[in-house]
């Protein structure tokens, strides 16, 4: 063997250079948008009664939820391995997904989750064109909670997948990109509309900001240390009747 080729086993060289990648600029782009959200709720809160102090908080929500979400697309330096036969995972730490046809009850989820987003949208359009009504709030309120606990029932596995004609899912249960859009429409909705609510003088909407922080903040950490459920593993064979 030459002395000039490199050994597999050699150690002692020093890691690559980091390069600027794709991931890298999602990374950066999601914390961007995060940091946006700080300097329009200011700029909305300086702002007299209109349609733009009314534009400016529903940005600023959609801009921290879709930095969040940027965020989370970068791919972590630590790949996960599994030594547990019972839950394989694949070589990049993800967990295999299957695509199965979709059933009546996938098509209901989708067509509930459809209408709710209009709804919201609607209540959106009547707080942008009449601020301070309680229509347009209620709307937000209604559907942006409807969506959320939608969402949460969906990652739970509790709920069946929303899809049209192919449901793709984990064979531990639902993949989080199913119900994500929903979870993150749900707290657009639900946040804006207790935003806009502050902004328009009600007690309430300030109680309910205050809540939703409290409870992301117990909860986060929660979520974070719950173990994983080996007993929802799932051959491909045996699956929920609303995804199979």
């Amino acid at each position: 063997m030459s002395d000039d080729l490199p050994r597999t086993d050699d150690h002692t060289q020093l890691p690559g250079p980091s390069r600027f990648t794709r991931e890298t600029l999602i990374g950066c782009v999601g914390l961007l948008c995060i940091l946006l959200t700080v300097p329009l709720l200011w700029i909305a809160v300086g702002l007299g009664r209109g349609w733009l102090n009314h534009a400016l908080p529903l940005l600023a929500f959609a801009a921290a939820i879709g930095g969040a979400a940027l965020t989370l697309r970068v791919p972590s330096g630590f790949t996960v391995r599994s030594s547990d036969p019972r839950r394989p995972l694949t070589p990049s730490g993800d967990a295999p997904t299957i695509e199965l046809p979709a059933t009546m009850a996938n098509a209901l989820i989708a067509a509930l989750s459809t209408m709710l987003a209009l709804v919201a949208a609607v209540g959106i359009f009547f707080e942008l064109t009449q601020p301070g009504k309680p229509w347009g709030l209620s709307l937000m309120l209604i559907a942006g909670a409807a969506l959320l606990i939608v969402g949460l029932l969906v990652y739970s596995d509790r709920a069946p997948t929303p899809a049209w004609r192919w449901v793709r899912r984990t064979i531990y249960g639902a993949a989080f990109q199913a119900s994500g859009p929903l979870i993150a429409g749900g707290l657009f909705s639900l946040c804006g509309a207790l935003f806009l609510a502050l902004l328009d003088g009600y007690s309430w909407g300030l109680l309910g900001l205050a809540s939703v922080v409290l409870l992301g903040v117990l909860l986060t950490p929660l979520a974070r240390r719950m173990p994983p459920q080996r007993g929802r593993a799932r051959s491909a064979n045996r699956h929920t009747p609303w995804s199979s």
